[in-house]
């Protein structure tokens, strides 16, 4: 079998114009590569290097990882944050995104609902479902403000295509 591929991050080298994007870069290749063992390390050090995250949208087993994450209510509020804001950029199982994204709006889990809102957005574009959720949403006056207002915008954006 031949072995994982490589996503050696574990020392952070020091921050310089010269090398600030070396993981997200790597993450990009892996992604290209599509290894699904290329999974686990990025999801390693993915609270390290915010890039890693768009990697992972691109990757089925990436998505999943993203949904997993996004759905464990114990879990790290950046990491669920970033997964919720990255789920929008998914090239591939989009259903599976949505439904995870629309799953949080309804239940409206307050730490990530704005990133998921605007992945709503963003992935929901002219989808009937993604309307109905922004719509309710937006008409639920115990939602924080800035959810709705959020809400307000993506929805007149995806909108426009249904």
């Amino acid at each position: 079998e031949t072995p994982a591929p490589a996503l050696d991050c574990g020392q952070r080298p020091p921050e310089d114009e010269h090398n600030i994007g070396i993981p997200a870069d790597a993450g990009e290749v892996l992604a290209e590569i599509g290894d699904p063992r290329a999974v686990a390390p990025m999801l390693d050090r993915i609270d390290d290097f915010f890039g890693l995250h768009y990697s992972l949208a691109k990757m089925p087993d990436g998505v999943q990882a993203l949904i997993d994450t996004l759905a464990d209510p114990d879990g790290d509020f950046g990491v669920r944050f970033a997964a919720a804001s990255r789920l929008g950029a998914a090239t591939t199982r989009r259903d599976d995104a949505m439904q995870a994204l629309l799953d949080i709006v309804a239940s409206r889990t307050q730490d990530v609902l704005m990133a998921a809102v605007s992945s709503l957005g963003i992935l929901g574009d002219g989808d009937q479902r993604a309307i109905d959720a922004l719509k309710a949403l937006v008409a639920d006056e115990q939602v924080d403000e800035g959810a709705r207002v959020t809400a307000e915008k993506r929805l007149a954006y995806i909108s426009r295509n249904a």
